[in-house]
């Protein structure tokens, strides 16, 4: 084989991790969103009536009168 050949060959082969299904930077930034959903999991979470406690009885306060309104004849 000449070298013209080789090159040909190799100007043709994908940048590295292009051509692999699951390769590449994938898994770095896989991870780095798990970090920031759990942080941001812990910040609703602290304190004593925490956003996440509002919320929850938020739902149940409009839930509870949502059923109530809808039991009415």
């Amino acid at each position: 084989m000449n070298g013209r050949a080789i090159e040909q060959r190799s100007a043709r082969r994908p940048p590295d991790g292009a051509g692999r299904m699951g390769g590449g930077p994938g898994g770095q930034s896989s991870v780095e969103y798990l970090v920031a959903v759990a942080l941001l999991s812990i910040a609703l979470m602290v304190g004593d009536d925490s956003p996440l406690d509002q919320l929850m009885g938020a739902i149940a306060e409009h839930y509870q009168r949502f059923s109530y309104a809808i039991s009415r004849p």
